[in-house]
């Protein structure tokens, strides 16, 4: 396991090729990151729920073609992962909590 971890964390020797885990990582990343940040949003915020909706649909598409380039831009496989990682387990466990109270 210790080894696998170290070759995720070697540094790509050129930044001109993406590759498909950081690819992977940062599609569905970015698309789980934005979805749970919309929902998050919609629940935190009360108005009016068509408002939040469309707002969200409008929002859905930036939100994840930015976080999926900040995914992507990681230097490493390991970053990659993580950034891809922690904000999901973040945003989820701030869903959870919101949503129960």
């Amino acid at each position: 396991m210790k080894k696998f971890i170290r070759e995720l964390k070697i540094p790509e020797k050129s930044g001109k090729k993406i590759g498909l885990f950081r690819t992977v990582c940062a599609t569905l990343g970015g698309l789980i990151i934005t979805i749970l940040m919309m929902a998050l949003l919609i629940t935190i915020i009360s108005v009016k729920k068509e408002d939040m909706t469309l707002m969200s649909i409008i929002l859905n598409g930036t939100l994840w073609a930015l976080v999926g380039f900040w995914i992507a831009l990681a230097s490493s496989k390991y970053e990659a992962l993580l950034r891809a990682f922690i904000p999901s387990v973040v945003l989820t466990l701030a869903f959870i909590i919101v949503y129960n109270f």
